[in-house]
């Protein structure tokens, strides 16, 4: 008798210690047995899809950024140079378009056209076109006439245009394309560089 009470409670003792064991390993954080564990996992996968969305998004974005933005056309820069009546020459220059071309002339290097009155101001202008159809950049630069000692420095943006087949062209008096070969090309930043000797018409478009 004495045996069976001592058999019970010692069966009594293990299933105590056991429950015990139990409800411990169910407040483990990292228990499979966690009621919370479920939830936990749902929602690391959550934050993990939101993060890879995030991160394709950004890469998107950047995707598209490099491609190049899209103006609005016609645009317009000028800038007044002044005469110099010590220096005896026409002081230098530059001016920016909203696309990113842009225009520098040195101290001295302008010649005027023909006519312009002694000791008065020049303002030098360009003028950026976007033709539609083919989608080509023209440059328009005055006043015409205009000479440059030592040439004034053209920076053309031609990210719009895209990377193949994009070519400079001077454009003649009677409208002909003549390919010119840029005096540096900045691949990285889609920018090329030209060096002119007088106002004239460039373009940038594919192959012609």
């Amino acid at each position: 008798m004495k045996n069976n009470k001592f058999q019970i409670m010692r069966r009594l003792i293990i299933v105590g210690m056991a429950s015990i064991a139990l409800l411990f390993a169910a407040c483990n954080v990292n228990s499979p047995m966690n009621p919370n564990q479920d939830q936990q996992s749902i929602e690391t996968v959550a934050v993990d899809n939101v993060l890879g969305k995030s991160k394709t998004a950004e890469k998107a974005s950047k995707k598209s950024e490099n491609k190049g933005k899209v103006y609005d056309y016609p645009q317009f820069a000028s800038r007044k140079l002044a005469y110099d009546q010590v220096e005896k020459h026409y002081a230098g220059g530059s001016m920016k378009a909203k696309n990113g071309a842009s225009f520098k002339l040195q101290g001295g290097a302008l010649t005027p056209p023909a006519g312009t009155p002694d000791g008065a101001s020049v303002t030098i202008e360009m003028l950026i076109e976007k033709d539609e159809k083919t989608k080509e950049l023209i440059f328009t630069f005055g006043p015409h006439g205009s000479q440059f000692n030592p040439p004034a420095e053209v920076w053309i943006d031609y990210s719009e245009i895209g990377n193949n087949g994009v070519n400079l062209y001077y454009i003649s008096d009677d409208g002909n394309y003549i390919e010119q070969e840029p005096e540096a090309i900045d691949r990285k930043n889609k920018k090329m560089m030209l060096l002119i000797p007088h106002f004239s018409r460039y373009a940038i478009a594919h192959s012609r």
